[in-house]
């Protein structure tokens, strides 16, 4: 039920979660970068 009640949240906020997705992209691309640095 967790999975449906989720997939049910992200189908209703998609623009929502694009964001929330570009926002981890992002941290993680950074963290990245200074750790290869």
């Amino acid at each position: 039920m967790t999975s449906d009640y989720l997939q049910t949240a992200i189908l209703n906020l998609p623009s929502f979660n694009e964001i929330t997705i570009k926002n981890k992209s992002q941290k993680n691309n950074k963290t990245t970068h200074k750790k290869t640095k």
